[in-house]
This record gives C-alpha cells, sequence and structure tokens, in this order.
C-alpha cells in the first residue's frame, strides 16, 4: 500500500512540474500579437481616462506623460502609466469641492469604482479623486483639483492595469532599439485632445505605426 502511495505521489508531483513548465514555457508570443493585445489595453484605456477628461475640459491637455511606453509589473507583466494637465489660462467652473463632487457623481454613474474625494486640513484648497474601473484596463485615476490666483489647473494622472508579457519585449516592438538606441525624429504631442487618436508605436524610420 505504501508503494503504491508513495508512486502516486511521484506521479502527482510529476504532473504538477510539467504543468508548471507547461504554463512557464508555453512558447515565445508572437511580436506582432504582443503588439496588437497592448494596443488594445492602452486603446481602452485611454478612451476611458479620455472620457474623464471631457466632463472636466473639452479642449487640448497639456501632456505630462504620454502614456505609451510599457513598464513592468507583477512578477512578469506590463503597464502604462499617463499624466495631463489642463492649459495655462484655464479657469474651474466652480468650487475644486464642487467641481471633483460632481465629476465624481457622474463617474460613479458610469460604473467607475471606488470612487472617492478627498480634501485636506488647514488652508490648502486643493481636492483630490481617486477611482479606478478595471474592465476599462484603468487600475488607478486620480485627478486633482487646484485652484490659482492666475489660473486654477486640474491634473490627471491615471496607471493602467498590469498586463501579461515582458514589457521589455513590448518595448521594442513600440520603440526598435530603445532604451539606448531609438529611431531618430520620433516625437509625441505636447498637447492633445481625450479624445484624440492616440499614438502608439513607431517604426524603425521613427514612422508613427498605423
Amino acid at each position: 500500500m505504501r508503494r503504491g502511495i508513495r508512486r502516486l505521489s511521484v506521479l502527482a508531483a510529476m504532473g504538477l512540474v510539467l504543468s508548471l513548465t507547461a504554463c512557464q514555457g508555453g512558447g515565445s508570443v508572437d511580436p506582432q500579437d504582443l503588439y496588437d493585445e497592448a494596443k488594445a489595453v492602452n486603446t481602452t484605456f485611454k478612451e476611458a481616462v479620455g472620457a474623464v477628461q471631457l466632463q472636466v475640459f473639452d479642449g487640448e491637455w497639456t501632456v505630462e506623460q504620454y502614456g505609451d511606453i510599457p513598464r513592468g509589473c507583477g512578477s512578469e507583466g506590463y503597464e502604462f502609466r499617463l499624466g495631463r494637465a489642463t492649459p495655462d489660462g484655464w479657469r474651474l467652473a466652480a468650487e475644486p469641492l464642487d467641481a471633483a463632487k460632481s465629476l465624481g457623481a457622474w463617474m460613479d454613474g458610469e460604473g467607475w469604482e471606488d470612487v472617492s474625494v478627498k480634501t485636506f486640513d488647514g488652508e490648502i484648497e486643493d481636492v483630490t479623486l481617486v477611482a479606478a474601473r478595471t474592465k476599462a484596463h484603468v487600475s488607478e485615476i486620480v485627478v486633482d483639483f487646484t485652484p490659482g490666483e492666475l489660473f486654477d489647473n486640474v491634473t490627471v494622472r491615471a496607471t493602467s492595469t498590469c498586463e501579461p508579457g515582458s514589457w521589455a519585449d513590448l518595448l521594442q516592438e513600440l520603440v526598435p532599439g530603445a532604451p539606448s538606441d531609438p529611431p531618430p525624429g520620433i516625437s509625441r504631442p505636447s498637447a492633445e485632445r481625450p479624445d484624440a487618436t492616440p499614438l502608439f508605436g513607431f517604426t524603425a524610420d521613427g514612422t508613427p505605426r498605423g
């Protein structure tokens, strides 16, 4: 009986090893497939964030972080981060807290998760809204409302969900030769509307990919 149990245990252990090996070494991902999957994630991510931006300001936002460069996350995954800000001279149509609450109510109605509005003690008038929408690949969005004497400022910073795939391999698909020898002439917009079609990757000569 013990010999039979031991044999079954060995076979079970072998099966577990083979299963893990199959999961970890299931073959390299086709570069085009990796690009296509990442582009779909990035597009959905930016569309969701862009819809929030449009509720604040329907115009060109200053690009602080474009949001097309993958970063490593998890054991072996990638994520995107973007940053946008309202232009100089822009003004809020309401007090920061009222604007944040109004945006939060809209986001809650649109299916955003864990929507919260935070104020600060003392004379700090800034208000921060935090939320997520994982089905749209938004792990976190942070919207800061900052009033000013000459103009007001709203910044939007967002991080996508962590997706499976090598960030380093994806970076090579998006920017061949990066980070040491990227193609010449690469440029990204310094300002962009929230509903503009985003850039996603370049060819070896620096031309934007379709």
